[in-house]
C-alpha cells in the first residue's frame, strides 16, 4: 500500500510560529485598511458617477476616483510585500493547499483499494462457504436462486433471474456465451 503525502510544515519553509503569528497580524491589519479605504472610495466613486449624470464635469471626478482605487490597490500590494518573508508564508499556504487535495485524493484510492480488497475477501469466503452444505440450506430461495445464477455465470453460461412471480416456474434463465455470438 502506498503511504500518505507529506504535510509541508512551517519549518520547511524556513519559518516559525512567531514569524506566522506576525505575518498573520500584518496581513490581517493590511486587509482590514483596504477594506475600509476601498469601500470609502466606492461610495465617492459611486457619488461622483451618479451626480455625472447633472454635471458633466464630474465624469473627470468619476475617472480620477477610479484612478485612485487602482492606486490604492498597488499600494497595497507593496505594503504585503514589504512583510518579512511573506513570500515563504504565501509558498507554505501554496504547498499545504496542493497537500490537502494530494491527501484526499489518497484517501479515495486507499478507500477503493480497501473495498475491492474487501470485495475480493468476500468472493474467497463465499467460494469456500459454497462447499458446505449448510450454507445452501441457509439461503432463502430467492438468494438460492441468485446463487445458482452465479455458478451459471461463473461455469460460462449468461443467466438472468427472473421476477418472483409470473414467470411460469421458470426462476433462471441460462443461455451458454458462445451462442450469443
Amino acid at each position: 500500500m502506498e503511504s500518505p503525502p507529506e504535510a509541508p510544515t512551517i519549518e520547511m519553509h524556513s519559518l516559525s510560529e512567531t514569524e506566522v503569528s506576525t505575518i498573520k497580524e500584518r496581513k490581517r491589519r493590511i486587509e482590514n485598511g483596504w477594506r475600509t479605504v476601498s469601500n470609502g472610495l466606492l461610495l465617492a466613486t459611486l457619488g461622483c458617477f451618479l451626480f455625472s449624470f447633472a454635471n458633466p464635469i464630474m465624469w473627470v471626478a468619476t475617472a480620477a476616483m477610479i484612478a485612485i482605487l487602482s492606486l490604492a490597490s498597488k499600494i497595497v500590494e507593496v505594503f504585503e510585500n514589504r512583510i518579512p518573508k511573506i513570500e515563504n508564508y504565501l509558498n507554505y499556504l501554496s504547498n499545504y493547499s496542493s497537500y490537502t487535495l494530494e491527501f484526499k485524493d489518497y484517501q479515495r484510492r486507499t478507500e477503493e483499494q480497501r473495498r475491492l480488497e474487501e470485495s475480493e475477501r468476500q468472493k474467497e469466503e463465499r467460494k469456500v462457504k459454497r462447499r458446505e452444505f449448510q450454507y445452501w440450506s441457509s439461503l432463502d430461495p430467492y438468494e438460492f436462486e441468485k446463487e445458482v445464477a452465479i455458478i451459471y455465470k461463473l461455469n460460462g453460461y449468461e443467466s438472468t433471474v427472473t421476477k418472483g412471480s409470473g414467470d411460469g416456474g421458470i426462476d433462471i434463465v441460462p443461455v451458454q456465451r458462445e451462442c450469443l455470438n
